[in-house]
């Protein structure tokens, strides 16, 4: 006979065990009008069963690949030479606008541009796709 404490009594829901599991005993503490419900036995490992370990898969690389050549500052002068003060620029979204300042360096560059229609942005080059015009 399983001891069922007021803890466990609490955590297990006796409608629901009654219903799909059917396995009902009455308490014979309580009154007799009153029934206790065991609560669901739950999967057990064998101890004496091994654990399973992960299946290991062979890892490749794709043999259709090109070696990529480093730069020597990496990104430092990625976008100097293309944009100055001054030039105008065509964006996708913001259309035409012109270089107010330049700041930053290589990949962290940023350039406020005024743009005809949009007023003035801040955009970091690396990300911003610009055309220059003039």
């Amino acid at each position: 006979m399983d001891i069922v404490t007021p803890i466990e009594e609490r955590r297990y829901n006796p409608m629901l065990d009654a219903n799909i599991f059917g396995d009902v005993e009455p308490n014979q503490k309580a009154s007799p009008n009153r029934i206790r419900f065991k609560p669901a036995k739950t999967l057990e490992r064998k101890k004496g069963a091994p654990k399973s370990e992960p299946e290991k898969f062979q890892v490749s690389a794709p043999k259709n690949l090109k070696p990529v050549s480093k730069t020597s500052n990496g990104a430092a002068n990625l976008f100097d030479s293309k944009l100055a003060v001054g030039n105008i620029v065509k964006h996708i979204r913001f259309g035409k606008g012109e270089v107010l300042k330049i700041e930053g360096q290589g990949a962290d560059t940023k350039a406020e541009i005024r743009f005809e229609t949009g007023g003035s942005k801040k955009l970091l080059l690396r990300f911003a796709k610009l055309e220059v015009i003039g």
